[in-house]
């Protein structure tokens, strides 16, 4: 089985693509604990996906609520700072070391949603900025990520992508001879949550895509976070 996955993988272009360009960026490991980081991240969307169609994302109220109450946590921190507003930690959309990566995504059909570069204290957790690279009225609502030390150093990410076509509602349509019978019934039962969760190819109904995740990170390699419809490249070095 392991196997057949691996086959599979391997004649997907954009994970061939990212393969190769992850090998070429890595470093040898560093474990030394470093006071400062630099770090950069690029945000690309996945327009002409497959994977959308092989595989079922849940459109479920709870799921969607569970997902956007992690992003809610990482929007109300304290110390979330705005790459448009404010200039902390050299906080730019210039990169330096993963800037390569941006014309070959755009020669891929991968555009580029965002990009961030700054350069941080190694904070632990409960001090660690949130970096919002999310543009209000673009697909890419929202975009937070944090990244602190304990013993090791990890990386938290919340993102939210909107649909780029407009929502579209299921529409109910009946005989003539029973529309009597439909205006008696009462309104509750056409818009009650379960009857839309019961229909989970009806994508527009609730359209938004959400990665959330915490991933441990090791200085100097990149990451790659992946999801049917977007996906982010991530790099920590030493500042030091």
């Amino acid at each position: 089985m392991v196997g057949m996955i691996t086959l599979t993988l391997l004649h997907n272009p954009l994970f061939r693509f990212l393969c190769i360009s992850l090998v070429l960026f890595t470093g040898p490991q560093s474990y030394a604990h470093a006071s400062s980081y630099e770090i950069e991240i690029i945000v690309f969307e996945r327009p002409d996906s497959e994977d959308l169609e092989r595989e079922y994302w849940n459109f479920s109220r709870q799921h969607l609520d569970h997902h956007g109450a992690r992003l809610e946590e990482m929007k109300q921190s304290r110390h979330l700072l705005e790459l448009s507003q404010n200039p902390a930690y050299d906080l730019t959309q210039d990169l330096q070391r993963l800037n390569d990566f941006i014309p070959r995504l755009n020669n891929n059909n991968l555009p580029v949603l965002a990009s961030a570069r700054w350069i941080q204290p190694a904070f632990f957790f409960q001090n660690a900025p949130v970096i919002s690279l999310g543009v209000e009225g673009s697909r890419l609502a929202h975009a937070y990520f944090r990244i602190y030390k304990t013993s090791l150093l990890f990386a938290d990410m919340a993102l939210q992508l909107s649909p780029t076509s407009p929502i579209v509602k299921p529409e109910f349509n009946y005989p003539e001879e029973s529309i009597e019978n439909v205006q008696e019934t009462p309104v509750w039962e056409f818009n009650n949550e379960y009857l839309f969760d019961s229909w989970p190819e009806v994508e527009s109904l609730d359209p938004e895509y959400f990665l959330i995740e915490r991933r441990r990170i090791r200085f100097k390699e990149v990451h790659y976070f992946d999801h049917p419809a977007f996906g982010v490249i991530l790099g920590i070095w030493s500042a030091d």
